[in-house]
């Protein structure tokens, strides 16, 4: 005879799922974000350290486009700290998904051993 798994546990199990998925879903943004940081902060040494030029050229579509340098160069560090209180807010909601996705993780295996515990004494 097949037992029908408790509503509780379905529902903390689709919780389980749910959890796992935005922790990729965190991940993934969380490595885009420091790529992106690597390539300016690449751009940036670039410009401070070995051009000389007062103008630069940026891929701006399909054009290139000449711009002064020191503009692109501000851009480029506000673009970093963006992206770093980014990558702050991103690491804090992982840290936040882990634990709740740890504790879920618990209960339910916790449900989980109390429902078959149930059915093997039957």
């Amino acid at each position: 005879m097949a037992e029908q798994v408790p509503p509780e546990v379905q529902s903390l199990a689709v919780r389980y799922n749910q959890l796992r998925e935005l922790l990729t879903s965190l991940l993934q943004q969380k490595m885009a974000v420091e790529a992106e940081m690597e390539e300016l902060n690449r751009l940036v040494d670039v410009l401070e350290n070995k051009t000389t030029d007062e103008y630069v050229y940026e891929a701006i579509g399909g054009v290139l486009a000449r711009r002064k340098k020191e503009e692109v160069l501000s851009e480029s560090k506000e673009k970093i700290e963006i992206l770093q209180a980014r990558l702050e807010k991103l690491k804090k909601q992982e840290e936040k998904v882990n634990e709740e996705l740890k504790e879920t993780e618990a209960k339910l295996k916790a449900m989980l051993a109390k429902n078959y515990q149930g059915l093997a004494k039957q």
